[in-house]
């Protein structure tokens, strides 16, 4: 059993250019996905039938205190820096302050689904100051582990890490998509065990009952999948012998955050 924990988390600089041509510089760090974006996540890594649900940030829009529209600008996927090293992705935008107003609110979409809506460092822009938006996300993971019969040495779910970011910046791999599809059981790399799994949207499960091995060897990992996707997450284990009279299960529970 394993509860899996995915935490999305923001960094932002505001920089306001004057007409003078004096710089002002904000900084925020926050966490702020909305009920959309954690929902269409839920929904796509359970989905009944493997399914693109999460879209792509295509748009920003910034308002003042009192939701007066400021300025906005579109995003595409070659507005992103995608770094698979630290699990982030990234962009510098800029627009013109249509109206003025304080500085309250950096809004971003997908398509048309709010995705984000983080409270900024307040500050006071006229009409015609240039507002600089440089954004970025950073997706960690967590894992608590349970085992009965098996160790686990550790668990690696940057490939999880990697899809979600690449699927925001517009870069999702061809037909892939977050839904958890299958666990195999590993010696090396040979499988000694693949098994479908099932999903369940309500309580956010993935799992599989109990199965017989199909292959006997030394079992070093299980690796899952997710839908033309291979490997999310990788438990690596104690290496353990097993026989075809042996049997895995698998279950995991996901939060996201």
């Amino acid at each position: 059993m394993d509860k899996i924990g995915i935490k999305l988390k923001e960094l932002i600089e505001l920089r306001i250019i004057r007409s003078s041509g004096e710089v002002e510089t904000y900084v925020f760090e926050g966490s702020s996905p909305t009920s959309t974006l954690i929902s269409d996540i839920y929904s796509e890594l359970f989905a009944s039938t493997p399914s693109a649900v999460v879209g792509a940030l295509s748009s920003y829009e910034i308002y003042d205190a009192t939701n007066v529209f400021i300025c906005s600008n579109t995003l595409s996927s070659t507005d992103f820096t995608v770094d698979t090293a630290n699990s982030k992705i990234s962009f510098s935008k800029t627009c013109v302050a249509q109206n003025p107003g304080t500085v309250a609110t950096a809004n971003i979409y997908g398509g048309t689904k709010q995705y984000f809506s983080t409270p900024v460092p307040s500050t006071s822009v006229n009409a015609g100051d240039t507002v600089v938006l440089n954004w970025s996300l950073t997706v960690s993971t967590s894992h608590s582990t349970s085992t009965t019969g098996l160790s686990v040495s550790s668990v690696d779910s940057s490939g999880l890490r990697t899809l979600l970011l690449k699927i925001l910046a517009g870069q999702r791999p061809t037909n892939a998509s977050l839904t958890l599809t299958t666990a195999r059981w590993m010696a090396g790399t040979t499988t000694l065990l693949s098994a479908s799994l099932s999903r369940d949207a309500t309580n956010h499960v993935a799992s599989h009952g109990s199965l017989n091995f199909t292959a006997s060897g030394n079992l070093d990992s299980v690796v899952i999948d997710a839908n033309n996707y291979s490997g999310v997450i990788k438990y690596s284990l104690v290496a353990v012998s097993v026989v075809t009279t042996d049997y895995a299960q698998y279950s995991a529970t996901i939060t996201v955050s």
